[in-house]
């Protein structure tokens, strides 16, 4: 394995499938429903921040 594969955190194959699944507006909408959910987690726990991995739609900001 060389750096620039150690480096990927996606392989090809998997970008390529998700860049076809966003192809679909309703796909990666659930989001919104667990937004409330996060939100009290986040007021519990304090959090500073949050990473939203995969958060394409930017639904939860």
């Amino acid at each position: 394995m060389n750096k620039v594969d150690v480096l990927k955190t996606i392989s090809e194959e998997y970008r390529a499938v998700q860049q076809a699944l966003h192809v679909n507006p309703n796909y990666g909408v659930a989001s919104t429903h667990f937004a409330p959910l996060v939100a009290e987690i986040i007021e519990h726990l304090k959090v500073q921040s949050i990473s939203d991995y995969g958060a394409g739609k930017k639904r939860l900001a």
